[in-house]
């Protein structure tokens, strides 16, 4: 199959590493997956990618930026579908774009199929921001009900969600989860100097330490972990520590509120990483963390960093959401909170604590987990055995 996969969203952010690695999947699968995006400033580094992907640069702040890559992004498709693609996967910035060459397609005059694929809802936004974004997004869907070959999404929930609130037939609806390279993230191949050099820089030794790596936004819980430590060191409980691995807008916060607890000893803020060098960075830490509130974006997302966390073999502090239990069910590996309230991510976090000795043990089921249902060449097959069962062209 020859695809090609639109994307608006900065290629230089976090969220490439799907992209990424879904690539190198249809690769090995004997497929070819063409990405196409944009990015700001530096042009990121990609390697072991074949095709290479396509980055624009983007020239112009939002919204003039937008407008001028969605002109790229037509121009291109022309020349994607005349060259015989036979699948476009578009994000939803980029449905509006599409509508001529749709409208040709449901015509029969092309024979390249087109998806609209939606791996999460606006996230990360209040206020008129939220607001445009959430009414582009709820468009994008209502118009490829009517003219795209079908939709995919990244959990079944969303799939629930979308199926339910536009009227879509479920069945039009197909899944690909998050995955993970289960051969980057395998704690037997991690370099054993490299985990005691990380160790021997966080100097916390002597505690159970709990790793976040990604962005650090606002709306995460992060900055209520940081105030769950302070209570546990205020009832005597100073047996814990926190790992920050990553950047964003909330990092300011999170380091005001280590000051503010006195819990600089205890809450290590790192430079983000490359994504090929995250692995040695769980490995050096006991758990993984997700204290994520309760809003419908995380109930129906599929956290990357999830999937990281257990190939690792690494037990997980997590919200009791749907989308965390879609993944671990009851494993013992889950160390689930009600709510992420300061006082119930404590209370988590001093239950890990207290089997530190067994953790270890306990996170082997997590890599098994993800070795069952979320390697990335299972999330090709998803995708590639979905776009095989769309039939005649129609609503989606």
């Amino acid at each position: 199959m020859n695809a090609i996969w639109f994307n608006q969203l900065d290629f230089a952010s976090l969220c490439r590493t799907s992209r990424l690695e879904l690539a190198r999947a249809f690769a090995r699968a004997g497929h070819c997956l063409r990405i196409v995006g944009r990015y700001r400033s530096i042009r990121p580094r990609v390697a072991g990618i074949n095709p290479r992907p396509l980055l624009v640069k983007q020239p112009f702040s939002d919204p003039l930026g937008g407008l001028f890559f969605q002109v790229q992004v037509l121009w291109m498709t022309l020349g994607g579908v005349f060259r015989k693609a036979d699948l476009i996967l578009v994000d939803h910035f980029c449905v509006l774009t599409m509508l001529p060459l749709n409208v040709l397609a449901k015509a029969g005059l092309i024979r390249t199929k087109f998806v609209l694929d939606i791996r999460s809802c606006p996230v990360d936004l209040t206020g008129a921001r939220y607001s445009v974004s959430r009414m582009r997004y709820e468009l994008a869907i209502r118009c490829a009900k009517l003219f795209y070959d079908g939709i995919t999404v990244i959990t079944e929930l969303y799939q629930q969600d979308i199926s339910s609130r536009f009227g879509i037939n479920k069945e039009r609806i197909g899944v690909w989860s998050s995955g993970v390279a289960a051969d980057l993230f395998d704690p037997a191949g991690v370099d054993k100097l490299c985990v005691e050099g990380i160790k021997s820089r966080l100097g916390v030794y002597d505690r159970t330490v709990i790793v976040y790596h990604g962005v650090l936004s606002a709306f995460r819980g992060l900055q209520d972990a940081v105030r769950a430590l302070a209570l546990l060191r205020a009832e005597g409980h100073d047996n814990a520590a926190l790992v920050f691995v990553g950047d964003g807008p909330a990092i300011a916060e999170i380091r005001s509120l280590a000051k503010e607890h006195r819990l600089t000893d205890v809450v290590k803020l790192v430079d983000s990483v490359p994504h090929e060098e995250v692995p040695p960075w769980i490995a050096a830490c006991d758990a993984g963390m997700l204290p994520f509130p309760r809003s419908k974006w995380w109930e129906m997302s599929s956290p990357l960093k999830l999937l990281e966390y257990l190939a690792m073999e690494k037990p997980v502090v997590l919200t009791d959401l749907p989308a965390h239990r879609a993944v671990m069910g009851d494993a013992k590996c889950a160390f689930y909170l009600e709510d992420s309230s300061p006082v119930t991510i404590a209370r988590g976090i001093r239950a890990l604590a207290v089997q530190k000795g067994a953790l270890a043990e306990i996170g082997k089921e997590g890599r098994a987990i993800v070795l069952a249902k979320f390697t990335w060449e299972k999330q090709v097959n998803n995708l590639l055995g979905y776009v095989e069962r769309l039939g005649s062209r129609g609503s989606a």
